[in-house]
């Protein structure tokens, strides 16, 4: 049976936003499937203009306040962590590049209560520019080795500063010469 957008919104604000008794991650990696998707469809227009910064548009603002709850309900739930069906659909949501910069906050969830195995859905992101920084703090916190370079590029001089501090502490701590 296909979650309606009604079903998912229901599902996530009484499991992530409001935490109760325990329900499949399944329905819940399902719930953010359907949401993702009803916000890329219908959010499309212009958010927030950055200042300094990129533009975000509504969509990417919604996806990253719901990453930010479950951030805060994967933090009260230690038992889930590394590979299942929650962190499997996270994976595919930000191997999307259609969800642009709401993908920011998933792929530090990965980083946070990821494991290792998620090294393949995280490299490619390093050549993302929505999302590069986040990936190689992810990469850092989860200890993968071998990707210099990959991680080069992200020193250059046109990157943020905090992506190019990122990118030494990675090859610092994590390089082939470490």
């Amino acid at each position: 049976m296909s979650m309606t957008y009604e079903q998912a919104r229901e599902l996530l604000d009484k499991h992530i936003e409001r935490p109760g008794p325990e329900v499949e991650l399944t329905l819940i990696a399902e719930a953010l499937r359907v949401f993702a998707e009803y916000q890329f469809e219908n959010f499309k227009g212009l958010s927030m203009k950055g200042s300094d910064g990129p533009e975000w548009t509504g969509y990417e603002v919604r996806l990253w306040e719901l990453g930010s709850k479950f951030e805060l309900y994967l933090r009260a739930n230690k038992k889930i962590r590394g590979r299942n069906a929650l962190s499997n659909a996270i994976g595919e949501l930000v191997a999307d590049k259609r969800f642009g910069k709401g993908r920011e906050i998933f792929v530090m969830i990965i980083g946070n209560f990821g494991d290792a195995s998620f090294a393949e859905v995280l490299k490619p992101l390093l050549a993302d520019t929505d999302v590069d920084g986040h990936a190689l703090d992810a990469l850092t916190k989860l200890k993968i080795r071998g990707l210099d370079s990959l991680v080069e590029p992200l020193l250059a001089k046109g990157k943020q500063t905090w992506i190019r501090n990122a990118a030494k502490k990675y090859i610092q701590k994590l390089g082939k010469d470490s």
